[in-house]
């Protein structure tokens, strides 16, 4: 009877042991799943948030189209937006500043002057 009971125990304690690292395995694969759909949940909601409305990408596109070209022309700017060089410049300044961009200077003026 005693060596049934020994034996009982021993089983007991292998499947204690068993339990224990499958639980163990199971939790670091459950938190693993877990920092993948937070992962995933945090790309989905940056790619759904863009700051740019399409005003504002309208004057980025321009920006970017002239700037080869040493800035945009005082006539094409009046002409699409109804402004000046200065007021689209300033425009484009706080675009890109509301959108996180470094790409200003800390003094706020134009990269041009």
């Amino acid at each position: 009877m005693r060596e049934h009971q020994e034996e009982d125990i021993r089983e007991e304690a292998s499947y204690d042991s068993r339990t224990r690292c499958t639980q163990r395995r199971d939790r670091g694969r459950e938190y693993v799943e877990d920092e993948i759909r937070r992962y995933r949940r945090r790309r989905r909601t940056a790619i759904q948030c863009d700051p740019l409305s399409p005003d504002d990408r309208a004057f980025i596109a321009f920006a970017q189209a002239w700037a080869p070209f040493g800035g945009v022309p005082a006539e094409d700017t009046f002409v699409q937006f109804g402004m000046t060089v200065r007021q689209f410049t300033m425009r484009v300044n706080r675009i890109l500043l509301d959108a996180g961009s470094t790409l200003i200077p800390q003094d706020g003026r134009s990269p041009r002057t």
